[in-house]
């Protein structure tokens, strides 16, 4: 279920004690300054430092976008970068608008949240709160090293648009396309796989899908340049530019995260597949051209179980003017038992909150989540199956 604000237009559609006092001592003196130097070395031992209090919640929990080829503006790998950004980080953990997460903390348990623990948030603020001090570097955590801006681990195959995409300073960019042949002799079996886009700050979202030999899908459609709907020719193309049934790969949005398969899990990629890049962009006053990539980590064996990724859609809805809470249902039946790994919710601006549902026999609610939605930032959801 989705909830969405009118705009009066049609949408579209996660303590110690001191016990010097009790020994006693001849001479008073030397009593206070024993609990004055006392007072003093625990307040050393106890004030957080960077390099041992908050680098390893930094790498762990903000790295992943906060580095060098990181989504994020800023970096934090180093003293230097992050200290003027310590009252900042301070504020934003704790009002939790960072790291970003929206799904309900009340409802199921999410392998990939990456919300702090009280903990740590206490930690940051009282390093902020100490003036940021640098502490001794011989504390620092070994440094996390990523591989060419991939979060995940470095690719077995990097496949990339073979053409740039070029944008424009401003206006609106139809829905491209290119089609990449994967080249694959023998069928593929991929347990990793992360979507990375050259021109960030303008792609929306990118979904990749996985197009077989003898799909029919867009068969007449240009391989390794880019075109959009209104540029094919063929009837049948251009109605399938707009919806396909194909599995999908991965999805890109700013906030989504790669795929990485519990063991036993994998995608498929038949023999002789092409694989095909739906880009969505948009304009920010710059010109530009992106060339996204995909990096694949292939499993060493086929899997005991085929992951597949289904997408339900809902756009044929009229919101009501002035509406400031309407809901649109999407809706799915799967013929067959199934293991729900996560979902990923994706609308655009006039949506503000999400839900989903699963059933059993039609009878059962199985699983819910409710999140906010933030057009900016949007989550995969991947469940721990607890």
């Amino acid at each position: 279920m989705i909830r969405l604000n009118s705009l009066g237009k049609r949408g579209a559609l996660f303590v110690p004690v001191l016990v010097l006092v009790l020994l006693g001592a001849r001479n008073q003196n030397a009593i206070l300054r024993s609990v004055q130097n006392g007072e003093q070395q625990r307040s050393t031992v106890s004030a957080p430092t960077f390099y041992r209090s908050v680098l390893p919640i930094l790498q762990e929990r903000c790295q992943i976008c906060h580095r060098a080829g990181g989504i994020a503006p800023s970096r934090f790998e180093t003293y230097e970068q992050t200290r003027p950004y310590a009252a900042a980080i301070k504020l934003a953990t704790q009002n939790k608008s960072m790291p970003p997460w929206f799904a309900d903390p009340h409802i199921g348990h999410f392998s990939n949240d990456p919300s702090l623990s009280p903990a740590q948030i206490a930690a940051l603020g009282a390093w902020a709160d100490a003036d940021a001090p640098a502490g001794d570097p011989k504390d620092a955590p070994a440094p996390v090293h990523w591989a060419e801006s991939w979060s995940i681990s470095q690719p077995d195959l990097i496949l990339k648009m073979p053409k740039g995409v070029a944008l424009p300073a401003g206006g609106d960019v139809e829905y491209t396309y290119e089609i990449v042949a994967t080249g694959f002799k023998e069928d593929r079996w991929v347990r990793a796989v992360e979507v990375l886009p050259s021109l960030r700050a303008n792609v929306h979202h990118a979904v990749v899908y996985v197009r077989p030999p003898d799909s029919k899908w867009m068969r007449h459609a240009p391989i390794g340049v880019s075109f959009t709907a209104s540029t094919l020719t063929d009837p049948e193309d251009r109605r399938g530019a707009h919806w396909t049934d194909s599995d999908v790969l991965l999805v890109y949005a700013p906030g989504s995260s790669p795929d990485n398969w519990p063991e036993g899990m994998a995608k498929f990629i038949p023999a002789g597949s092409d694989l095909v890049f739906q880009m969505h962009y948009t304009t920010n006053g710059r010109a530009g051209s992106d060339q996204t990539s995909v990096g694949l980590i292939f499993a060493k064996q086929a899997p005991a179980q085929r992951v597949l990724t289904l997408q339900l859609t809902n756009d044929h809805f009229v919101i009501p003017p002035g509406a400031p809470d309407y809901r649109v249902e999407a809706r799915g039946t799967l013929p067959n038992d199934a293991t729900l790994l996560s979902f990923f919710p994706h609308m655009h601006c006039v949506a503000n909150a999400f839900s989903t549902t699963s059933f059993i026999k039609k009878r059962i609610p199985a699983r819910g989540q409710t999140r906010k939605w933030n057009r900016c930032w949007t989550s995969i959801i991947i469940f721990t199956g607890r």
